[in-house]
């Protein structure tokens, strides 16, 4: 299914692309490093190329690098391409320009800009959805809520998630909602019910016989124990995915990792794992890392007053993070809700 959205994508609009570039939009959902390899050799082509398969080509280019975990550290190029689609361009392709403009805020840590277009681009597919697209939106903007602890909101658009990955019979994108509404109950410290899907999510990906999947499902089920305070199931799990990592799994698999051993009192286990984490891992997991290594120099130290005073400072960080992340998104997704309200008044 997925291997023919380029083809139908561009034999359901006006505008005419070249077939290598429609074969590169296709091969991005399946084989992303192919796709990153073919739009290196189709470069020299796109200067004698139109205006249109030249967006077209730069649209793709950021996708390709998406799908290969490539981080988006700017939003110059993304915009260009908003700008050229609202105002005339391929209109069929702007749904995928938003889409693009919500993941580069994503790793920008912008998420009330990253939402608004999420949203944009789920308003501009209202007569012509494509599933799979729709399906990778609604599971953005669940990440993007639950990361602000808005369980609510994630659990209704990973639901949507859900139900349009399983329209395409998508079984990946099925395995990662599952996990995603799993996590969702793990916040929410519904251990049963966070269980019950990753059981779920766990016979599909053996059944699929993906070893990726079973680790990245696994690699859930460590966490959750580990949240519950079960560290040796928690443990057991996680040690799968230790041996056969996704490079864009590498830094949760090792935060994981290294909290378990925390928390098991395994300190050079733990040690090993932040320090992996000290060069590769997100902003999260570093700050993880630091924490750990700062607090231990304390602890060996034996001043029991600093090592208070900096547990306190922490906790103090952790909330007014929380609350004005949280406050941030809630007020994007509030605004958006009276911006729909006015249109329907109207």
């Amino acid at each position: 299914m997925l291997i023919l959205i380029g083809a139908l994508m561009a034999s359901c609009s006006r505008h005419r692309y070249p077939a290598e570039l429609t074969a590169a939009d296709s091969l991005a959902d399946v084989r992303p490093d192919s796709a990153v390899a073919l739009l290196k050799a189709l470069r020299p082509n796109m200067d004698g190329a139109s205006e249109d398969a030249k967006m077209y080509y730069d649209l793709l280019t950021i996708k390709a690098d998406d799908k290969t975990y490539v981080t988006h550290r700017s939003d110059k190029q993304i915009m260009r391409l908003v700008n050229y689609y609202e105002h005339g361009g391929d209109k069929a392709l702007l749904p995928v320009a938003y889409y693009y403009a919500g993941r580069t805020y994503a790793d920008m840590q912008d998420a009330p800009r990253a939402l608004d277009y999420f949203q944009r681009a789920l308003e501009a597919m209202k007569d012509r959805r494509d599933a799979s697209l729709v399906g990778k939106i609604y599971s953005q903007m669940g990440y993007l809520y639950m990361d602000q602890y808005l369980y609510d909101n994630a659990t209704k658009t990973f639901a949507m998630a859900y139900k349009y990955s399983s329209q395409v019979n998508d079984t990946s994108a099925i395995v990662y909602c599952l996990g995603d509404i799993a996590r969702v109950y793990t916040g929410r410290e519904q251990n049963q019910l966070s269980l019950k899907m990753l059981l779920k999510a766990h016979e599909l990906a053996k059944k699929r016989r993906d070893t990726s999947l079973i680790n990245f499902v696994e690699s859930y089920m460590s966490i959750r124990y580990y949240y519950i305070g079960e560290y040796k199931l928690a443990k057991k799990y996680i040690m799968p995915s230790l041996k056969d990592i996704e490079p864009q799994d590498t830094s949760a698999t090792y935060a994981c990792a290294a909290n378990i051993y925390k928390s098991l009192g395994e300190n050079d286990s733990a040690s090993y794992y932040f320090n992996k984490i000290k060069n590769i891992g997100t902003i999260y997991a570093k700050e993880a890392a630091y924490r750990f290594f700062t607090r231990t120099g304390i602890v060996h130290g034996g001043d029991k007053k600093l090592l208070n005073d900096f547990d306190t400072y922490c906790n103090y960080i952790d909330t007014v993070r929380s609350v004005t992340s949280t406050e941030a998104l809630a007020k994007a997704n509030a605004l958006y809700n009276y911006q729909l309200r006015e249109v329907e008044n109207i």
